[in-house]
């Protein structure tokens, strides 16, 4: 119920990074990783975890072969990292993941209707645009030429805004308070002309947002909303609301900020003057800017103080050395998470220390590597009268496996926690369980540690971290499926030397050990997988079994009928004692006999007085 998957991810970093060194965290989901509640607001699903997690390398690209279930339609291809769309479904066409981001927006504009020129309409006249956008908010005076970033300073600002949902685990409220120290301004002070460019970078709302700068004299900043004279528009509309009509913005999109003076607006900013942010709340409607939006500052005095973070409501932090670059965070919803990552900028100022930073933060660096996390979990099960077909109920041993696989950068895979669950044993002969890595040898192991938890430890593996004897990493779990504990979960936790393993796919080589009170070397694996070589050979042939060990065929029985499955869901409802799985899922001779080609979800539509309920 598993194939291998081409998966091409192309985020067409070329532009965006000076000398292309920037790799990103994606991963992959088989359904919607966020809730949403009516107001719109996303969280991430709990104990969610992706099919799929890597990184792509230095230039936004990512190419190879990866195993999926083969039921799948459409994949959610999830990326949090700047410059790359947070979440896009993709589909699943003739065994093809592929996604190009440029293709993808520029479809999205060929799909976006339009609207009669600057037919929009403004709050009212304190509300300045610089020109004009599409229905979907793309404006057309962006700069030609997109901002190009250092990758550190993305990877700074990443670490900073990340948020909980990324898996940072707190929110810049709790875990960086001195940032919001009263004397730290989130204006920007300008002490030497010139000129300024606000650039586009991720929208994390799903409110319709529109963005913004006002200008007022250094020297008399504005204490009231009423005070603010010219709210100069520069993003419209931002959003992440997938259920909205998708927003064109790049990460990159620049805009250049022009000064409001009295001989109109100019692309030179004085010095003795200062440049406040501001977002408008969901203010976009189908092209226009509402009146009586709520509008949050970054001048903290303007903003309302009922909220847990007080009048913070955005995050300001430059860069050090030149202090040309501002990382520019906003809060829309203060009461929610804290993260100030709903909208993000960066503000780049074209003159080395023209602005004052005595009194703001630095962006600090990033500490710490990023790990890609994923996980397959799944039910196996096994058929104990092998080499002989029996009653084909394979529901003598059924066991639950979740696993949890982290990979380092290079997409290396570090640390593996392995848990494996007993549902049922339906057989009366006496059987252990065990699993080996495939194609992993013990010397690629830098440490294995099982917790048997309330089950008997094996007396197979003799308190070594791999079955003695064995090549390849070997756990035996379980000598006498009599003797468990229905339902108790075993857990295995594996660290692997670095840069020694690059493939492992749950649950790996799972097997049984058939007679396992008297003899080691009866064992049952699903297809195709190899035995142990503690396997006695001369099984191979007897009886229902069609096995052919000089041409790598193993565990199979006429028309390519297994003694062993793999089901990719937690959930399955096995066969009752003695009942035929064809006849358990009227479905699952088709998907045999067409070589997986047809009926690919099979196990989906039981014949429910013929299964077990899954009480685990």
């Amino acid at each position: 119920m598993k194939e291998g998957i081409d998966l091409s991810i192309d985020y067409g970093f070329s532009d965006l990074i000076a000398g292309g060194n920037y790799q990103v965290l994606f991963n992959l989901y088989d359904e919607m990783p966020y809730d949403y509640d009516q107001a719109g607001n996303r969280t991430k699903k709990e104990g969610l975890l992706p099919l799929y997690s890597a990184w792509t390398d230095k230039t936004g690209k990512f190419s190879g072969t990866i195993t999926l279930p083969s039921a799948l339609k459409t994949v959610f291809l999830a990326c949090n990292h700047f410059g790359a769309l947070g979440l896009v479904e993709v589909p699943v066409a003739n065994g093809t993941i592929a996604f190009n981001q440029k293709e993808y927006l520029a479809s999205l504009l060929n799909t976006t209707k339009t609207r009669a020129a600057n037919s929009y309409t403004l709050p009212n006249e304190d509300w300045v645009t610089l020109g004009d956008w599409n229905i979907a908010g793309l404006p057309d005076y962006l700069l030609s030429k997109n901002h190009t970033f250092y990758s550190n300073f993305l990877e700074d600002m990443y670490y900073m805004f990340g948020g909980k949902e990324e898996g940072r685990g707190d929110a810049i409220w709790d875990r960086n308070p001195e940032i919001f120290a009263a004397d730290k301004s989130m204006d920007i002070h300008i002490i030497e002309d010139t000129k300024i460019s606000m650039v586009y970078l991720q929208s994390n709302s799903s409110y319709q947002n529109t963005a913004g700068y006002y200008v007022y004299e250094t020297n008399n900043p504005p204490t009231t909303a009423a005070d603010v004279k010219n709210y100069m528009v520069t993003f419209p509309r931002l959003t992440n609301n997938p259920y909205k009509l998708p927003l064109p913005l790049q990460a990159g999109n620049q805009i250049e900020l022009m000064f409001p003076g009295e001989n109109g607006l100019t692309a030179t900013f004085p010095a003795g003057y200062s440049v406040g942010f501001f977002i408008a709340e969901d203010a976009y409607e189908d092209g226009n800017i509402k009146d009586g939006a709520n509008i949050i500052y970054t001048t903290k005095a303007l903003n309302s103080s009922t909220y847990p973070v007080g009048q913070n409501r955005a995050v300001a932090l430059y860069e050090e050395g030149t202090n040309q670059m501002i990382a520019l965070g906003f809060e829309d919803c203060p009461a929610w998470d804290q993260d100030f990552n709903d909208a993000l900028f960066s503000v780049f100022v074209a003159e080395a220390n023209a602005i004052d930073t005595d009194n703001m933060n630095p962006l600090p660096p990033k500490e710490g590597e990023d790990v890609a996390v994923s996980e397959g979990s799944g039910v196996v099960m096994f058929e104990d009268l092998w080499p002989g077909k029996g009653d084909y109920d394979i529901n003598d041993i059924v066991m639950r496996y979740e696993s949890i696989i982290e990979r380092d950068k290079n997409n290396m895979i570090t640390r593996v926690v392995d848990t494996f669950t007993p549902l049922n044993y339906g057989g009366t002969i006496i059987s252990g369980f065990g699993y080996q890595y495939d194609d992993v040898q013990v010397g690629q192991v830098k440490s294995s540690v099982i917790d048997y938890g309330v089950q008997e430890p094996s007396t197979f593996m003799n308190g070594e971290e791999s079955e003695p004897g064995q090549a390849l990493q070997t756990m035996i779990l379980l000598d006498n499926m009599k003797k468990i504990v229905m339902g108790e979960p075993i857990v295995v936790t594996t660290e692997f030397v670095e840069g020694q393993v690059s493939t492992l796919v749950p649950p790996y080589n799972p097997f049984i050990i058939v007679h396992s009170d008297s003899r080691r070397e009866h064992e049952v694996h699903l297809i195709n997988k190899r035995p142990t070589p503690f396997m006695d050979y001369g099984l191979f042939g007897q009886s229902n079994d069609k096995s052919d060990p000089d041409r790598n065929i193993y565990y199979v029985a006429d028309k390519r009928y297994p003694f062993a499955l793999d089901v990719p869901k937690l959930d399955f409802q096995w066969v009752l004692e003695r009942k035929d799985i064809n006849d358990a899922y009227p479905q699952f001779t088709e998907w045999v006999e067409s070589n997986g080609l047809n009926n690919k979800d099979w196990y989906e539509t039981p014949n429910s007085d013929l299964v077990e309920e899954n009480i685990y």
